[in-house]
């Protein structure tokens, strides 16, 4: 194991994959793939009212198998697809879900006001 002994180095360890942003408000996913709405309306009652974290149960549940489940076209493009649904929902709002995320965020921005 290497030693980081920066104070400028904190890392983010995200516990669960990327696609857990994309689940704060799946409806985000239609300026993507506006044809979908059935689909989103499915993966919506899929994960009900689950927060982020407790989404990822196990690997065929995992959030982007989820998504893929109801939009197979998104696992060829998850990697252009993802960022710019995650910029939709935006900052704040993720920060708002995501607890572990704000938390990260917030020390970040603590430094600018150093």
């Amino acid at each position: 194991m290497y030693d980081v002994a920066l104070e400028s180095f904190i890392p983010y360890v995200q516990l669960h994959e990327f696609e857990a942003f994309l689940l704060v408000e799946p409806d985000r996913l239609l300026g993507m793939y506006p044809e979908k709405g059935n689909a989103v309306s499915h993966l919506k009652k899929e994960i009900g009212t689950m927060e982020p974290k407790t989404v990822n149960e196990a690997p065929d549940t995992a959030p982007s198998k989820r998504i893929i489940k109801h939009i197979p076209e998104y696992e060829g493009q998850k990697a252009q697809v993802g960022p710019l649904v995650a910029e939709d929902i935006g900052l704040y709002v993720l920060q708002n879900k995501c607890p572990h995320f704000d938390s990260w965020l917030s020390k970040l921005e603590s430094l600018v006001n150093q």
